[in-house]
């Protein structure tokens, strides 16, 4: 498909999955690298490769999917659903960013097209 065809809830969905995985990287990278500056005993900096590692491995999970949904892989639609979910854990704006990028991914059009067909409104939409 073209990149015309692609629903405006599917871009911004990829936006943010997309962004909140570099956000993720650039954390992880910065927690573990910082984690021997700021804790002199081998403990705390244990403690900080191992969050920061954690957070490489979640950003990897988020960047990873947007890219799949970049491919209309209809199974990173599911997972990005997942993730956005797990976002609304994330009082408060993890909360609504979750919010966004699930009601994004639930419409119609975003349905339609992870299975592969157009959307009357959004072929409609991709025209003009």
């Amino acid at each position: 498909m073209t990149e015309l065809s692609v629903p405006k809830e599917v871009k911004s969905a990829i936006w943010i999955v997309d962004i909140l995985g570099v956000l993720l990287l650039a954390t992880g990278i910065v927690v573990a690298g910082l984690g021997s500056f700021f804790s002199p005993d081998a403990a705390g900096v244990r403690l900080s490769l191992i969050a920061g590692a954690i957070l490489v491995a979640q950003g990897t999970v988020f960047v990873l999917t947007a890219r799949a949904m970049r491919r209309q892989r209809s199974w990173a639609r599911r997972v990005a659903i997942l993730l956005g979910f797990l976002c609304t854990f994330g009082f408060p704006i993890g909360t609504v960013v979750g919010v966004i990028l699930v009601v994004k991914l639930l419409n119609p059009d975003a349905v339609a097209w992870f299975a592969g067909k157009a959307s009357e409104q959004g072929a409609e939409g991709a025209k003009s």
